[in-house]
C-alpha cells in the first residue's frame, strides 16, 4: 500500500504544543478523554484505557477482529513507530473517516470497545521464581 504524502494528512499540526488541544477538541464528546504523551506523539485514553495513537500528524486507533477487516478493507496500515517495529493492534485511521467529525467519533468508539475487551491484551507470560539455594556450611 502507498502512503499519502504528507501535504495531503488531514491531522497536521503546525506547532507541537497544541497537538493536546487539537486533539482533545475533536474527541470531546468521548467519554473520560485524556491525552498524555506517549513516544514522540499523544496517546488518546478513555476511562484510563488506551485506545489511540496520535504519532508524525498520524492517528491511529486500537482494533478487534471485528473492526480490523474495515481497517484494512479500507486501506490502512499499522502503527509503525520506528523500522522493524510494527504494534499489528493499532492501525492508521483512513482519510475519509479521519475527516468526518461524526465518522472519527463513531471510529473512535469501536477503538474504545476493542480496547476493553478482555482479548486486547495478550497474556503476560509468568515469571518464574527462582528457588533459593541453600546455603552449605562448612562443617568444623
Amino acid at each position: 500500500m502507498k502512503r499519502r504524502a504528507r501535504s495531503e494528512e488531514p491531522f497536521e499540526v503546525k506547532r507541537r504544543d497544541s497537538s493536546r488541544e487539537w486533539l482533545e477538541e475533536r474527541f470531546a464528546a468521548l467519554p473520560d478523554l485524556d491525552v498524555r504523551r506517549l513516544f514522540s506523539g499523544a496517546g488518546l485514553y478513555s476511562a484510563d484505557v488506551i485506545f489511540g495513537i496520535y504519532f508524525r500528524g498520524r492517528l491511529y486507533f486500537k482494533v478487534d477482529a471485528t473492526s480490523a477487516d474495515d481497517f484494512l478493507a479500507r486501506g490502512a496500515e499499522p502503527f509503525c513507530p520506528r523500522p522493524g517495529q510494527t504494534l499489528g493492534r493499532y492501525y492508521e485511521v483512513p482519510p475519509d473517516v479521519a475527516d468526518d467529525d461524526d465518522e472519527r467519533l463513531a471510529w473512535a468508539r469501536r477503538a474504545i470497545v476493542a480496547a476493553q475487551s478482555p482479548t486486547s491484551r495478550a497474556p503476560r507470560k509468568k515469571k518464574k521464581k527462582k528457588k533459593k539455594k541453600k546455603r552449605r556450611t562448612a562443617k568444623r
